[in-house]
């Protein structure tokens, strides 16, 4: 990357992707906690009430978020400090009426959703808990929007990833020390993300110029009239997301969600990096494509797309190599199960890394329909491939279904962006790093047998990225003066 505040996306990105490195961390150890302590019935459970609530908190976003960063960017940098006040007290006040709404909508069908819905009795009390999280993850999520439009990634990964993650670990820890039940589990994600959404508001509270400002500007129709087209993106990208628990949980009931969760979340952990650098990369764009520095883009998206296919491609050949190991490691033997899904859903992913920040990218240049669209024609896709093939294959049917959509809806998103930005795909990165990741795990195959606990696991991890990067340095897929460079900036 060259100038054009790539120092500043850089120094995002950073603070991006520890927090996200962070909150992952916590997260796994959180999963795998409650996985081992109350199995896969347990954990599906859990996995649906999080649907309902995830599906809940879009709705009640109205893809505010999405607007706060371009808003809150464009106009902090002009120095409007009256229209960023009016942005952020609006998305808050809308938001967060609607959660509450919601919330009590989710109490009242706990019952039928429970029983008729998913045929299981044990998610009615845990969602009545789950259903207060809707109007805590909306503060959150608008207080982190803020923070990152205004270029502060460290608060926006503290708010969104840090606090909520890390809290809540800490909580089902305790959970599983005192061998309470699941629905302690509801309790404990409601204290975490009222923790997080607490300090969050209390944050923007202080960094918001409301001193500096005479007079405050409604922005309301203009900020609503950009985010509800994000908002049915957003929908429709959650269903692709969570359309193979729905037809697992109503197919095949808890147990099996459960299954196919534990190997979902740890196949997802691959688009750490890339998540960081799309997350930086996203207000940026708006003020390149104001300047219309389009080769200035083209550059920030091809090294960030290449930085994430050498280090994501690392993970992906270990989890592809190693599903059974993987998984019986960090969520137990009841899991193993479900090392088929994870390798089909890892290799899906990987590939995906290829198209780069491409659906920020679009976003960023007001394609927000073409988006919804194309997620639209993904989600159909991901439904009539699972409900296809969950009957037949089982939870590996739901793994090749959701993987085959979620390609597709990105390849469309990557071939839309070269029509605005100059990008190809990374293909000598991949190259570089798939015989990286092939000379790393080799050696480590002929040592599966020695690994017995979670230490050796990491010994075994460990050496796999040692002999990795090695060989990455080997084949000139990355260089000292190259890190040093990025870590000078």
């Amino acid at each position: 990357m060259g100038d054009n505040g790539v120092g500043r996306v850089r120094r995002n990105a950073i603070y991006l992707f520890l927090g996200v490195v962070v909150a992952n961390l916590a997260s796994f150890l959180f999963r795998a906690l409650l996985a081992r302590e109350f199995g896969p019935g347990g954990f599906g459970v859990f996995s649906l009430a999080l649907m309902i609530t995830s599906i809940a908190t879009v709705v009640a976003l109205l893809g505010l978020p999405d607007g706060v960063i371009t808003f809150v960017s464009k106009f902090n940098g002009r120095g409007e400090h009256g229209r960023v006040v009016s942005v952020v007290a609006a998305s808050f006040g809308l938001s967060f009426g609607i959660g509450i709404l919601l919330a009590i909508v989710v109490v009242l069908a706990a019952p039928v959703l429970s029983t008729r819905g998913f045929d299981s009795p044990a998610l009615a009390d845990v969602l009545w808990w789950f259903a207060w999280i809707i109007p805590a993850n909306v503060i959150v999520d608008i207080s982190a929007a803020y923070f990152l439009g205004i270029q502060r990634g460290e608060y926006n990964t503290i708010i969104k990833q840090v606090l909520p993650k890390t809290t809540l670990l800490m909580l089902v820890a305790a959970i599983a020390v005192t061998d309470s039940p699941l629905v302690a589990v509801g309790v404990g994600y409601l204290v975490a993300t009222g923790f997080a959404a607490a300090v969050g508001f209390i944050a923007v509270g202080m960094s918001l110029p409301v001193k500096e400002v005479a007079v405050v500007r409604t922005d309301i129709r203009e900020l609503v009239s950009y985010s509800l087209p994000l908002l049915a993106t957003s929908a429709i990208g959650l269903a692709l997301n969570w359309t193979d628990v729905v037809v697992v949980g109503y197919i095949l009931g808890s147990d099996a969600v459960g299954m196919y969760q534990a190997a979902f979340v740890l196949a997802a952990n691959i688009h750490i990096f890339l998540g960081a650098i799309s997350g930086s990369l996203y207000p940026n764009f708006s003020s390149l494509l104001a300047d219309e520095q389009y080769s200035a883009i083209s550059r920030q998206f091809t090294e960030g797309t290449r930085w994430a296919v050498l280090i994501t491609t690392a993970p992906a050949i270990y989890l592809v190599g190693f599903p059974s190991l993987s998984l019986e490691m960090l969520f137990g033997n009841d899991f193993t199960g479900a090392a088929t899904v994870l390798a089909v859903l890892v290799a899906g992913k990987g590939l995906v890394i290829l198209f780069g920040p491409s659906t920020d990218l679009l976003k960023a240049v007001e394609e927000s329909r073409y988006v919804a669209i194309t997620y639209g024609l993904a989600a159909v896709l991901n439904l009539a491939l699972n409900v296809a093939l969950v009957p037949v294959a089982g939870i590996v049917g739901a793994a090749f279904g959701t993987a085959i959509a979620t390609m597709f809806g990105n390849y469309l998103h990557f071939r839309r962006t070269r029509e605005h930005v100059n990008v190809t795909l990374p293909i000598k990165p991949l190259l570089r790093a798939l015989v990286a990741g092939l000379a790393a795990y080799l050696p480590c195959l002929f040592l599966i047998s020695y690994v017995e606990s979670l230490y050796w696991f990491g010994v075994h991890i460990a050496l796999f990225s040692i002999l990795y990067l090695l060989t990455l340095f080997a084949f000139g897929g990355i260089s000292l003066e190259e890190i040093r460079t990025h870590s000078s900036t």
